[in-house]
């Protein structure tokens, strides 16, 4: 027969086990593959404009809000154990891409209005945002390489994972 503190410590186990099985965990590596697709695919969406040879300002401010927005979205996804540090870094790049992409819109916009007026100050942050996006791209390689180790495919952002 169960002692009444049993009867305690084994009502708030099963409770505890409810609790746990409602609140579902981490998610299954086909759903969070699929989340993740979903949201490149609506970035990739987002970013058309930039593909025409003039893209603005506007565009490029466009561009930001949908990268940040999909940091966002990638933020509250809660990945597979196996993936939970290639999700962080995959956070952190898509984040800063959001930063670098916010940094760009002022200097298009100017460099539209007359290039030949750009400042020494434009040129050279130019040449930052340029050097900085090939930091990105590098990282972005590293996060689409800790994925493929764990044996997802087409993760991360600017892997085709919209076409696949």
């Amino acid at each position: 027969m169960l002692r009444p503190r049993h009867m305690i410590t084994f009502a708030l186990a099963v409770l505890c086990a409810a609790l746990v099985a409602g609140c579902g965990g981490a998610m299954s590596k086909g759903d969070y593959q699929k989340e993740v697709r979903g949201i490149d695919k609506r970035v990739e969406k987002d970013l058309d404009a930039l593909d025409s040879n003039d893209p603005s300002a506007s565009d490029i401010n466009k561009a930001e809000s949908s990268i940040d927005k999909a940091a966002n979205d990638l933020d509250d996804l809660d990945p597979p154990s196996k993936v939970k540090d290639a999700h962080k870094d995959l956070v952190d790049v898509v984040r800063d891409t959001s930063k670098l992409m916010g940094r760009v819109g002022p200097l298009i916009g100017n460099a539209k209005k007359d290039p030949s007026k750009l400042s020494d100050k434009d040129v050279k942050e130019l040449q930052k945002v340029s050097e900085d996006f090939a930091g990105i791209e590098k990282r972005m390689t590293k996060v689409q390489k800790e994925f493929e180790d764990a044996g997802y495919t087409n993760i991360g952002f600017g892997s085709n994972t919209a076409k696949k």
